[in-house]
């Protein structure tokens, strides 16, 4: 499995975000090949971090590439500033 973690900083409406992203994230995640999971964390201080999990590095990178030009055409107001974006191999798991 590979993760993607995109952190966003300069957030002022978390409620909108979370929204938006049901509403129209979620679904593009859920088309993406190898998806497995997803999560979006308020870390406060107006930053938020998204956790994607993909089967291959290859979809956690397309996914990527679908979600930066839905945040460019979506969320453009809501996040200003470009994340900060890791992807990497998932050395360790835990589920309940």
């Amino acid at each position: 499995m590979f993760a993607s973690i995109r952190t966003y900083n300069g957030v002022g409406d978390v409620a909108a975000i979370r929204r938006g992203a049901r509403k129209d994230l979620y679904p593009l995640l859920r088309k993406q090949a190898g998806f497995v999971s997803y999560s979006l964390i308020d870390a406060g201080g107006g930053s938020l971090t998204s956790i994607s999990v993909f089967n291959t590095r290859k979809q956690a990178e397309a996914a990527n590439a679908a979600v930066r030009e839905l945040v460019q055409q979506a969320f453009k107001e809501l996040l200003p500033t470009p994340p900060a974006v890791v992807v990497g191999e998932v050395v360790g798991h835990l589920a309940k």
